[in-house]
């Protein structure tokens, strides 16, 4: 397990360069080496691959390979734009195609069908993903060249290696692929994740999104081909779906974590108000300073500025001691090295600028004292907090600490990110996206059978258990008046500018899954969010307006109570309080649940026998961002009471989340803490409602200021369906 590098240019870098001027010229270098050779690619936009069409057929070839043993021949007629995709299905009509596309923004195509019969049954069953053949490694490697070229152009070459497929192929030697299944079938389906190099890896450190989206919407993480734990071994994974609605689908995977369940140890950041000597000895010559180079860090919302900076410095090869706040005041952290990388951001200072760096630091320090007694609501703390995401006043001034050097975890999405968002922006927010994305698949209609009109039994709580939730959203037709002959409108009682939330109609509880998803989240009211605005990625399902679906799960349904059924039941239980616990997610889904309960008549305070009930969201993104697995363990023994005949508790579990908001918070931690949460709190009587399976699919198009976090609209609304489900069951 390596070290995740931030900062840290390779000599790889420098030597590319140089041969590229010199021996290449015109061409670019790819910036990767390994022990035994650079690989070049051409430079420009897709500049090796020639394409040819005929009526049928694209086929792709590889410069330099004139016999056509390299080509990649795609069936054409399968090719749908996501805009196309999504009117197809919202307007019921069946899907036509094949078995492959090509990516509607001009990428390589998508990856050659495996051919094989992917229905399967128990896991023993799954067939193996085929090789890789040498066609489809040098498309994979071209389309990572086109995504490199656009940082050759604006000459960032190096920032290609900070993020996404180039941080993998750079690290680790790792190019990821979609292999689709040969034939869609009505049922069981697998997807396959491969790397096209044949490198053998740990897949358990590698944590991918994927969705598949059309009639039905399935998405969740990638599973590792293998036995869990068992170390290198076949670079896959493998993502089930079983589909039941005919019609086009289009493909989408992501990167998001190395290592993300990675442990670690603030204590050993050695964080000190004290300026340490090193940096406050003004000796002469320059070669008697401990840390003759530094680097500052712009960063972007260090809510925990001296933990994230200790996070920066311990992803970064190279760095030995940090500093918060920064140098300079337009900057989040210092970080210091003991030597220069051969190339890249880490900046050598002078003896003079030295000097006068120290004489700032001491400032600094001294400037400290200054702040004491003023609160965090005084001016000056208000202006550091919101301009530079700094919590400093008298008892936050500058901190002084030291690299960790321990194993850490990495984010390699497009997301939002303290450390990069600002620092090294994705160009495209693509950069993550795995070859073959936004492939288009269909279950044919010859293959197709209507949905059964059987009555399905009520979900029970223990459905909700991780390990047994299973379902997918499933569309229903915005456009059925008999359904739902009411119009879609904002409820503006409820919404806000960065939430908006359709009318709720109580005599058609249904109809409230209808949203516009080009308004849902799409406010950002973080100071500084425009310029981080080009690492987010949204796809075609946030362009919908007429969006009409809800979660279904395999094997039993959900409830969609009217307000009629509702009052019937908290009439029988007694309800006098709902209370939502937690933080900034808790306060959204307050939102959701007092607009469901506006015109519910609850019981009057002290009714014989009179209940209250807690929906919590536990902080859930708080916990994944402060503590360790033996923390939240003690904390939801400790902290949490039990459920009891007076007092029913909830709690929901942790969201899909797609970005690092902040350190440590990430999907598989948030699951992680969720099944501890699941297994502690349920030995108090509390009872789960899963919510990380059905924020998947909207992770990245609903998210509020495109955040990857708090995720609006469809997952909320049915946490609120869930809730009511399980409080009512059985008295109606």
């Amino acid at each position: 397990m390596s070290r995740g590098s931030f900062f840290g240019s390779s000599r790889a870098t420098k030597r590319c360069a140089v041969l590229s001027t010199i021996v290449l010229g015109a061409l670019s270098c790819l910036l990767f080496e390994d022990e035994r050779s650079f690989v070049f690619l051409q430079s420009g936009e897709n500049s090796n691959v020639t394409k040819s069409i005929s009526a049928s057929t694209v086929v792709w070839k590889i410069k330099g390979d004139e016999d056509g043993e390299s080509a990649v021949a795609l069936n054409s007629s399968s090719q749908i734009s996501p805009a196309g995709l999504s009117s197809l299905v919202s307007s019921g009509r069946q899907g036509v195609g094949g078995k492959g596309g090509v990516d509607p923004a001009g990428s390589p195509p998508g990856p050659v069908p495996d051919g094989r019969d992917s229905q399967r049954g128990n896991e023993s069953s799954i067939p193996l993903p085929r090789p890789t053949t040498n066609e489809e490694r040098s498309a994979a490697l071209s389309y990572l060249r086109s995504l490199q070229a656009r940082y050759d152009a604006q000459n960032i070459s190096h920032a290609f290696a900070m993020r996404g497929n180039g941080w993998l192929y750079k690290e680790h030697r790792l190019l990821l692929a979609l292999q689709l299944p040969g034939e869609i079938l009505m049922g069981n389906n697998v997807l396959y994740i491969t790397d096209v190099s044949g490198e053998k890896c740990d897949p358990d450190l590698i944590y991918i999104w994927v969705r598949i989206a059309g009639p039905e919407i399935f998405s969740g993480a990638a599973k590792p081909l293998g036995k869990a734990g068992s170390g290198k071994r076949q670079c896959a994974w493998t993502f089930d779906f079983e589909m039941r609605i005919a019609g086009p689908y289009i493909v989408e995977s992501k990167l998001l974590h190395w290592d993300p369940l990675a442990s670690f140890d603030h204590g050993k950041c050695k964080t000190t108000t004290e300026v340490p000597p090193e940096l406050s000895n003004p000796a002469y010559p320059p070669d008697n300073v401990s840390y003759p180079y530094y680097r500052a860090v712009d960063g972007f919302k260090f809510y925990d500025g001296m933990n994230t900076c200790c996070e920066v410095c311990t992803r970064t090869p190279g760095c030995v001691r940090w500093s918060i706040p920064a140098l300079e005041e337009a900057h989040e952290c210092e970080l210091y090295f003991e030597e220069k990388e051969d190339e890249g951001p880490v900046i050598a200072v002078s003896a003079d600028e030295r000097t006068i760096r120290k004489r700032q630091l001491r400032l600094l320090h001294h400037q400290s004292s200054l702040l004491n007694g003023f609160s965090h609501g005084h001016a000056l703390g208000q202006v550091r907090r919101r301009l530079r995401g700094l919590f400093l006043d008298g008892a936050h001034g500058p901190r002084y600490g030291i690299s960790r050097n321990e194993s850490t975890a990495y984010f390699l999405g497009c997301g939002w990110n303290p450390f990069m968002s600002l620092d090294f922006p994705c160009i495209t927010a693509t950069e993550d996206m795995i070859y073959g994305s936004n492939t288009t698949i269909a279950l044919h209609e010859d293959d197709y059978v209507a949905r059964a009109s059987y009555t399905q039994r009520s979900c029970m709580i223990e459905d909700e258990a991780f390990g047994k939730h299973r379902g997918r959203w499933v569309r229903r037709d915005f456009f059925n008046t008999t359904e739902c002959p009411e119009p879609m409108v904002p409820d503006k009682t409820f919404s806000d500018g960065g939430l908006q939330i359709m009318k709720n109609y109580g005599d058609h509880p249904i109809c409230w899954h209808r949203d516009d998803f080009h308004q849902v989240g799409a406010f950002c009211a973080e100071p500084g969010c425009k310029f981080v605005v080009k690492d987010m990625w949204r796809s075609h399902l946030h362009a919908e307006q007429q969006w009409y679906g809800t979660w279904e799960q395999y094997g039993c349904a959900y409830r969609e109570l009217t307000d009629s059924e509702l009052q019937q039941c908290v009439n029988f239980r007694k309800i006098e309080k709902f209370d939502v616990t937690g933080a900034s997610v808790a306060s959204m889904v307050r939102k959701y649940l007092n607009q469901r309960l506006s015109g519910i008549q609850l019981a009057k305070a002290g009714t014989p026998g009179a209940i209250s009930v807690e929906l919590s969201s536990l902080s859930m993104p708080h916990m994944t961002w402060h503590l360790t697995q033996q923390e939240v363990r003690e904390k939801l023994k400790t902290t949490f009471g039990n459920s009891t005949d007076r007092t029913h508790r909830y709690f929901f579990s942790g969201s899909f989340y797609t970005s690092e908001r902040e350190i440590h918070i990430n999907a598989a931690r948030s699951l992680k803490f969720s099944e501890i949460a699941e297994e502690i709190l349920g030995g108090k009587g509390w009872k789960h409602i899963n919510a990380f399976g059905m924020s998947a699919a909207f992770a990245y198009d609903t998210a509020g200021q495109m955040d990857g976090l708090h995720i609006y609209g469809p997952p909320m609304k049915m946490i609120i369906v869930k809730f009511f489900h399980h409080l009512c069951d059985g008295l109606l």
